[in-house]
């Protein structure tokens, strides 16, 4: 029986590579030999002073799911006192305060402590409510020695989840410090919003406060209107792509606004609190290829913005340049004068406006349009002629006078910006008061201003719009030095 016993229960050890699983099929080995109708397997979690329940099975094989029902007080005084105990009878059991022996009526209960090197790993624990005196002390030691297979299973689960954490350690180390090399807040955030690990250094930089735990709508997202669209769109997103697939993603991302004014709650010194962010979402998948979680990198752009405005300045400057050099300043400064007070008389019509009115505005605006192209003002034609298609359905169509009004503001001033630039350009040149230079010559104060401008722009400018500016400031002074000749 020895013998035989020892080679079923070494085959069922072999089963699988799983320790898990081999500590199941030698339980169930145990049971049938020793003809129990149950059997329990305990183990002490590392760290941990006390035992849990790993599994139950039944004499077919199954899983017992009420897994409460065995002798509490047998498990932990093997537990406590690191021996075997055999249980002839419930009123044994009773007489050892064993509640639950006597409301299960279990007649028969052997256990073992699981020791392995002078370590206590765990308890196993047969019982049978058929049968009086099923298990006696001779079959303690068999018990006790076919058991220690589970012994060896239970410490390979030990050495297997030692190797599992230290290797995802190891790989959260090298997650984290490619994370936080990177010069971006980057954090992850789980299905109800909250951010989790990894989160980089740079995060708490960029967003001005410790992210972990915060739900990212309240913190990327603070300055949204609360009640508004965008965080409308925000939440129904979060609610339609856990769980779904990457369709579902693609027709859910655009609902997170991929820019965003930030004010920092705890602006340092050095910074300004209103700052501009630049976020970018990307889908975390499951095995399951399902949205698991969402990764966001989040990038302060407020520099990168003012230098391209700055760019853009700079762009329209050259091109501004380029143009009111080809027109002679005396009719540019009488055009400047007569388009402004033009924009004034239409800022000033108010809300009742009439279609004879409307049509006046129109018949000026094309005015002015064709003056303007005629002096090679590209962006102010080009400004009129869109605001012309804004304006006129409202006069073929005979929409109400509010809405004319609303839209015929919003145009004027568009045109009112574009307008103005141009004249402080050419008030940079020419100066505000009608001179000479008009006529004849630049000042070499003007000509030493247009200098400085194409020293600023040689940071900022592409080569070809540089040298195009360069080559309009050599123009210039050629013309001014040139008048200077005829003089003479």
């Amino acid at each position: 029986r020895f013998i035989d016993a020892i080679l079923n229960v070494s085959n069922a050890f072999v089963v699988s590579v799983e320790p898990l699983e081999q500590s199941k099929a030698v339980l169930y080995e145990l049971i049938k030999l020793f003809a129990a109708e149950r059997g329990f397997l305990f183990e002490v979690k590392e760290g941990a002073s006390e035992l849990s329940t790993v599994v139950g099975k039944n004499a077919e094989g199954f899983e017992i799911v009420d897994n409460k029902s065995f002798s509490s007080t047998i498990v932990n005084k093997v537990f406590t006192e690191r021996r075997s105990l055999v249980v002839a009878g419930n009123d044994e059991a009773e007489a050892m305060g064993s509640e639950s022996a006597v409301l299960h009526n279990l007649r028969s209960m052997m256990a073992t402590p699981l020791m392995l090197k002078g370590k206590l790993l765990g308890v196993v624990y047969l019982d049978s409510s058929l049968t009086r005196g099923l298990f006696t002390d001779s079959d303690v030691n068999l018990f006790a020695t076919l058991a220690n297979h589970i012994s060896v299973a239970f410490e390979l689960m030990r050495i297997t989840r030692v190797e599992i954490q230290s290797a995802i350690s190891v790989e959260s180390k090298k997650v984290q410090i490619l994370v936080d090399s990177m010069q971006q807040a980057l954090f992850s955030v789980n299905v109800d919003g909250t951010i989790v690990e990894p989160v980089s250094k740079f995060t708490s930089r960029v967003l001005g406060t410790n992210v972990v735990g915060q739900n990212f709508i309240d913190i990327i997202y603070k300055d949204l209107p609360s009640e508004g669209e965008k965080i409308a769109g925000i939440k129904t997103a979060m609610n339609a792509v856990f769980g779904a697939d990457d369709l579902q993603w693609e027709l859910m991302e655009a609902n997170f606004p991929i820019k965003v004014d930030f004010l920092r709650p705890e602006p340092r010194k050095s910074d300004q609190s209103n700052r501009v962010l630049k976020i970018n979402p990307a889908p975390v998948w499951d095995d399951q290829d399902n949205l698991e979680k969402i990764l966001f990198v989040v990038e302060d752009v407020t520099n990168l913005e003012v230098l391209e405005r700055q760019v853009k300045q700079h762009k329209v400057q050259a091109s501004g340049l380029e143009e009111l050099l080809q027109s002679d300043p005396r009719d540019l400064r009488e055009f400047f004068a007569s388009a402004g007070k033009s924009v004034n008389s239409w800022m000033s019509v108010g809300s009742n406006i009439d279609k004879q009115s409307l049509t006046k505005i129109l018949r000026d605006l094309h005015t002015v349009k064709g003056v303007g192209r005629l002096y090679k003002l590209a962006r102010l034609s080009e400004q009129i002629h869109a605001s012309e298609s804004a304006l006129v359905p409202f006069s073929e169509l005979g929409r109400e006078s509010f809405d004319v009004s609303r839209v015929l503001s919003e145009e004027v001033k568009k045109i009112e910006v574009i307008l103005g630039e141009y004249v402080e350009l050419f008030l940079k040149i020419f100066g505000k008061e009608a001179t000479a230079a008009d006529s004849q010559s630049i000042s070499e104060k003007a000509l030493h201003q247009l200098e400085q401008m194409a020293q600023q722009l040689s940071q900022h400018l592409p080569t070809a719009d540089l040298e195009k500016f360069k080559r309009a400031t050599q123009r210039l002074r050629f013309r001014s030095i040139s008048l200077e000749i005829k003089k003479l």
